[in-house]
């Protein structure tokens, strides 16, 4: 390396001062890469034990995890006997900091899942606040109409557990609405998307509702936004305090956009503040799009957001060179209508060219899941290959370094096992598994961060043996 510092084993610090190039004189100016490992650690603690949940399928599909890293809450389908259900199940988990270890704390269900219809989709959506209340989406709920959806929710009790409190219908449901495609919560406040397209347009919505005691009611003032969706899939949506985030990966001919909603107190009306969009823009017409908005996450003055359809153009003239669906991630910075792109986020971005090498490919899907904690941001890639694994799939982890002498803080790859921050399955498995894998592992789909603590799905795990696979994702 043209750069080395050589210690013994004894623990040493090095110190890497900055200074603004921009008021020198230099005649001559050559950029180094310095990998700095060390700077924030993530190491595997744990896998959490699903084999006494017989009844359950792509299993982290969807994950949330409490402010505190304290709570996570994982949904997955449901299978009896081998035949699928239309209702899933939700399994929450408690952080046993004794024995650093996920422990199983409630099993959650649709509690009308007897009645026709009722429940469908139960599963595909879930968030949990910093009080423990839980939101569950059930986008083929058919109260009001094939698909029309709904939400359940489920608040803590003195025990330690969790009841259901409500269930949650959009006042204009009516069939393929997929009310509760995502769903957000935090304190009396709750957002709930609609990506479906029953609408005129081919337009999704969404709708905020507000608690009085125990009772949830849709806002007089709801913003029903009618933003471009793209099929089931085309809506993302976050809140923190009076901030909402809603991503709507469709719009703009697939560039996709994120709009910005907000209050000035818990009592006032939601109202339209700001658009993030993407730098450097792809639509649909030749390439996928960026599909910006696919995922969003939301943190103290930070809003993450995915884009893992944009693809990397190696050569303009080229198209068969494209990258397709490399991804990327963004970091906004701000408040209220007032938000600064601060980060793009890339799987081989700032790293030595020996490294990125072997990062950032197509099919990646880098951007597919975000999460945020502090200066933390994780990103989901489940499209990663590995050797002779394809859809294998891995996590990114980022920090913010903070600025020094005038200068701007700092994004960089946060270090992990692999040493540059990418974190996989231990043993992953892709769609082209010796074993005979039904679905690749798509490590990644979903991603979690909180308390110190990375948490990813896996939904295409399957459980192994001798013979074979033994237990399908």
């Amino acid at each position: 390396p043209d750069f080395e510092v050589i210690t013994p084993d004894d623990p040493a610090n090095l110190a890497i001062d900055e200074i603004d190039v921009g008021n020198l004189s230099l005649g001559f100016l050559s950029l180094h890469t310095v990998t700095l490992e060390g700077v924030v650690s993530w190491t595997q603690q744990t896998k959490l034990d699903v084999r006494q949940v017989a009844d359950v399928k792509h299993f982290a599909n969807v994950m949330a995890i409490s402010p505190d890293g304290s709570t996570l809450v994982v949904g997955a389908d449901q299978s009896r006997n081998g035949v699928a259900q239309a209702s899933g199940t939700v399994l929450v988990y408690n952080w046993d900091a004794t024995n650093a270890r996920w422990v199983e704390a409630a099993k959650l269900y649709a509690p009308d899942v007897a009645a026709s219809g009722a429940g469908a989709g139960f599963g595909l959506a879930v968030a949990i606040d910093a009080n423990n209340t839980i939101l569950v989406g059930a986008p083929r709920d058919s109260t009001r109409g094939q698909d029309a959806g709904a939400a359940y929710v489920f608040a803590p009790t003195a025990l330690g557990g969790w009841k259901f409190q409500t269930k949650l219908l959009a006042s204009d449901g009516q069939a393929r609405q997929w009310f509760g495609n995502t769903v957000a919560v935090d304190g009396a406040s709750v957002l709930i998307g609609a990506s479906g397209a029953p609408f005129s347009g081919n337009n999704g919505k969404v709708y905020f509702f507000e608690r009085g005691g125990p009772v949830w009611t849709e806002s007089a003032n709801v913003q029903q936004v009618a933003v471009s969706g793209s099929g089931r899939n085309g809506l993302a949506v976050a809140m923190l305090g009076n901030t909402a985030v809603i991503g709507s990966a469709g719009s703009d001919v697939g560039v996709g956009k994120v709009l910005v909603y907000g209050r000035a107190t818990a009592d006032s009306a939601w109202v339209y503040q700001a658009t993030l969009r993407p730098s450097d823009p792809q639509n649909a017409q030749t390439l996928p799009g960026d599909q910006f908005g696919a995922a969003v996450a939301i943190g103290a003055g930070r809003i993450v957001i995915g884009a893992p359809s944009w693809s990397e153009r190696n050569d303009v003239g080229n198209p068969n060179d494209d990258e397709v669906e490399h991804g990327r991630a963004f970091v906004f910075d701000g408040s209220g209508a007032n938000w600064t792109l601060v980060a793009r986020l890339t799987a081989e971005g700032g790293l030595p060219e020996a490294d990125a090498a072997g990062e950032g490919k197509g099919g990646d899907r880098f951007g597919a899941a975000v999460a945020i904690s502090g200066d933390q941001v994780v990103v989901g890639a489940p499209g990663v290959d590995g050797a002779g694994s394809l859809d294998a799939g891995a996590a990114y982890a980022f920090v913010q370094l903070p600025g020094r002498s005038g200068l701007g803080a700092t994004w960089a790859r946060a270090s992990g096992q692999t040493g540059v921050g990418k974190l996989v399955a231990a043993l992953p498995a892709g769609a082209d598994a010796a074993a005979g894998a039904p679905l690749a592992d798509h490590f990644g789909q979903s991603v979690a961060v909180a308390g110190g603590r990375i948490v990813a799905g896996i939904p295409g795990f399957n459980e192994t043996g001798p013979a074979g696979v033994t237990r399908a994702d």
